[in-house]
C-alpha cells in the first residue's frame, strides 16, 4: 500500500500500469501481449515481486535504533 500510495502521489503510475490500480484487471496486459504477437511484434513482460526482495536482505546491516 505504501508503494502504490507513493507512486500515485508522485504521478509515477500510468493508466497502462493496470496491476497497480485497484479494481483494474491485468487482463489488458494479456490482451496487449496477444495483439503484439498477432502483429508479429516483439513483446516482453517484466514482473517484480518486491516483497520477496526483503526475504533475502540481511536486516542486521541496517542496525537498530
Amino acid at each position: 500500500m505504501q508503494l502504490v500510495s507513493y507512486l500515485g502521489n508522485h504521478h509515477l503510475l500510468r493508466a497502462t500500469h493496470s496491476g497497480f490500480w485497484q479494481g483494474h484487471s491485468t487482463i489488458r496486459v494479456l490482451l496487449d501481449l496477444l495483439d503484439a504477437d498477432d502483429r508479429g511484434d516483439f513483446a516482453a513482460l517484466v514482473l517484480l515481486a518486491v516483497s520477496s526482495a526483503f526475504d533475502t536482505t540481511d536486516h542486521d546491516i541496517f542496525g537498530r535504533d
